[in-house]
């Protein structure tokens, strides 16, 4: 049965987001976004992707600080615990909609996410060479670095207000470490039409129910469920006051 995460369309997107070139090998964008645990041989594995990646992206960060800052040899470490931290790798893999590429029963920690953006800048590499990875790192690493240092402000992404799901996966990886999971539940009939019914369970155990004319519009009811709730608990969680105050 092929998979759903990699239809051409998909396929498509996901060259548009995070290389503006096309997967020669989409083997290489599926071996990204599988899992690997345990033992696994660093071949052609998400986990031996991952160390490709890593290695890359350090040596974008020290290329680019050698260039423009050779006289802060702070930064490094600060790129390290902030930048180039799996906090902000996950959102930014959040932010493009990629998180979506891992299953349902994968780890949506924020170290698997982080690990993901990783592997895919190394199947970018493995693809295409140089070209697909440093156009990505200065977007989603680079850029913001730079923003911060000519302007004092850090930037931080921020879902549009309607956009219920990214903005409680920011949320959740912001304040536990942890994205959500969206399940899908078998239709009920309504009325005229079948509807979309989805749950998720945010940390502390609580789940949500959704439903909708669509996928989609069940899992952003039920994320708008679940941001009521974490709303009414945020005076026990300041990260999650912070994301919610508007």
């Amino acid at each position: 049965m092929p998979d759903a995460r990699f239809t051409s369309d998909r396929l498509r997107s996901i060259e548009r987001q995070v290389a503006s070139m096309p997967f020669a090998e989409p083997k290489l964008l599926r071996a990204a976004c599988t899992q690997t645990f345990g033992n696994t041989p660093h071949g052609l594995s998400q986990q031996g992707l991952a160390i490709v990646g890593d290695g890359i992206v350090n040596a974008r960060i020290a290329q680019y600080l050698g260039v423009h800052w050779p006289d802060r040899v702070d930064l490094y470490h600060q790129i390290r615990g902030h930048y180039y931290s799996n906090g902000h790798m996950a959102e930014t893999m959040v932010a493009l909609g990629l998180d979506e590429l891992l299953e349902s029963h994968d780890d949506h920690s924020v170290h698997a996410i982080g690990s993901l953006y990783e592997a895919i800048v190394g199947a970018m590499w493995m693809n295409d060479g140089d070209r697909g990875p440093t156009a990505f790192i200065w977007r989603t690493i680079l850029r913001p670095i730079e923003q911060e240092l000519r302007t004092g402000r850090r930037p931080r992404y921020n879902p549009p207000t309607e956009d219920a799901v990214r903005t409680l996966k920011i949320t959740t990886i912001r304040s536990f470490g942890v994205s959500v999971v969206f399940h899908p539940l078998h239709n009920h009939h309504n009325g005229h039409s079948d509807r979309n019914c989805t749950r998720l369970e945010i940390p502390e155990r609580y789940h949500c129910y959704g439903s909708g004319e669509s996928c989609a519009a069940a899992h952003q009811n039920a994320a708008k469920e679940a941001l009521k709730y974490l709303k009414s608990r945020s005076e026990t969680r300041p990260g999650i006051a912070e994301m919610l105050s508007g």
